[in-house]
Formats: C-alpha cells, sequence, structure tokens
C-alpha cells in the first residue's frame, strides 16, 4: 500500500494533511512533515502564473479577428486545444493550491 507506516480512523485531519473524499470515505494524508508546505505553495503559485500567462496569450489572439480570419483552421484548432489544456492543466494546479492552503 504505497510504503503507507499506519492507516487509522480519525474524526478530524491534522494541521498539515490534505483530503480527499472517495466515495462515503475521506482520506487524510498528512503530507506536511513529508514536503516543505511553503516551498510547494510556492511552486504552485509560479505554475499558476506561468499558466494565466500563456491564456492570456492565447486569448489574445483568439480575440484578433484579423488572427482568426487569415489563419489556418489547423493553427486555429491547436490554439483552442492548447486553450483547453491550460485551462485543465490551470484547474488541477489552483486545485491542489487550495488543499496545500487549507494545510
Amino acid at each position: 500500500m504505497a510504503r503507507l507506516e499506519t492507516v487509522g480512523l480519525t474524526a478530524e485531519a491534522a494541521k498539515g494533511a490534505i483530503q480527499t473524499v472517495v466515495d462515503e470515505a475521506t482520506i487524510i494524508l498528512p503530507i506536511a512533515d513529508i514536503i516543505d508546505l511553503d516551498k510547494e505553495r510556492a511552486r504552485l503559485r509560479k505554475e499558476i502564473e506561468r499558466l494565466n500567462s500563456e491564456l492570456a496569450k492565447i486569448r489574445t489572439k483568439m480575440s484578433d479577428q484579423k488572427f482568426v480570419a487569415n489563419a489556418p483552421a489547423e493553427i486555429i484548432e491547436e490554439q483552442r486545444s492548447r486553450q483547453a489544456a491550460f485551462e485543465a492543466s490551470l484547474n488541477k494546479f489552483s486545485a491542489a493550491l487550495s488543499q496545500l492552503e487549507a494545510a
């Protein structure tokens, strides 16, 4: 089981733990002793900033009517695909940061 030291039941999560719900169970992982939470928060914020920057570039391109009118369909589709991928990543990183902020 992924090198678990202990498995137990508890009524509440300890400080520095993240939680996730699977079916009717809540899994609590005490991560504060495993990773540097401040460094991980900083890493996530930096990645969120990068993703927002990339999304802003794509949105600028896609809002330019001249670009959209003249670009080949493959390029437009590529930009839409990239935008969707960046938005999905942004959602994942934002959710991870929210969990760490609550930890």
